[in-house]
Parts: structure tokens; sequence; C-alpha cells
């Protein structure tokens, strides 16, 4: 097998992969059975291992009065979370499989090659949830004011 940075980042980190790559695919094509749920605190602390991209929709539920979101923007909003937040869960607990699985591959001795696979395999989630989070700045700034956006900005980075 060639070593190249993917698979020594992939070999070295065992579980703290880099991000790299294709086409964002949701949750279902994860193999992970998707729920309607609202995320627990364990969920919330998987998902900050899992991305390291801001938690918008959490923070607007969460300060919906300060920003004086309306009604509108609020059924946006939610209706959006309904849709995905599913989807993103599943993404995080398959992620969260896979490297446990990297993880044992390795201490059981696995060959190179199969632990890369399956560190490969955690690699696309990431960047599949990267792009999500994306897509779901780029919806929040559609439903809110330029003030409100600016404002959720401000009161998530204090």
């Amino acid at each position: 097998m060639k070593l190249t940075f993917k698979t020594a980042v992939i070999t070295a980190s065992l579980g703290l992969f880099s991000v790299s790559a294709p086409t964002i695919s949701y949750a279902d094509q994860h193999g992970q059975k998707m729920q309607a749920n609202k995320p627990s605190a364990e969920f919330m602390q998987k998902l900050q291992h899992a991305s390291f991209m801001p938690n918008l929709m959490r923070h607007l539920m969460m300060n919906k009065s300060t920003l004086e979101l309306n009604a509108d923007q609020l059924s946006a909003l939610k209706g959006y979370n309904q849709e995905n937040s599913p989807k993103v869960q599943a993404m995080v607990g398959k992620l969260m499989d896979l490297e446990a699985k990297a993880q044992q591959m390795a201490l059981e001795n696995a060959s190179v090659d199969d632990v890369v696979k399956v560190g490969e395999q955690s690699i696309q989630i990431r960047t599949d949830l990267l792009k999500a989070k994306l897509k779901c700045r780029e919806f929040v700034k559609s439903v809110l004011t330029p003030a409100q956006y600016e404002q959720t900005l401000t009161t998530y980075k204090s």
C-alpha cells in the first residue's frame, strides 16, 4: 500500500481524522436509522467530537426570544431542523461506530489496509457532516434578517 498523507493521518490518529472530499450524502445512505427525537446531551457531546462546525440551529432555538424570531422564521427553522436533524444524528452515530471499530481493529493488529478502509469511511462521513452544517448555515442566513444573523454570530461566539 502506498502511504499518503491521508493514510498516514488515519493510521496515526485512529479516530481523529482529517477532512477531505466529495459530494454530500445523507444519513440514510450511511446505514443508520433516522430518529425524530430531540438531541440529547450525550448526542451533543458526540456531535462536538464529530464536527468542529458551529451548531447554529440549536443556538437559534435557545435564543429565539432574544433574536425576536417571528412565527414564519420559527416555522421555517423548525421545519428544516425536523427534516435534517435526524440525518445528522444518524451520521454522527455511524461515525462514532466506525471510529471505535478502527481503533479496535488497530488494537487487534488488523492490516493497515483494513484499518484505512474503515478510516476512509469515517472521513467521508465527516465531510458529509461539514457540508450539512454549511448547508444549514446558508439556510439560516436565508431565513434571518442580516441583523439577526449578525446577532446570532455575536452571541454564539460569546
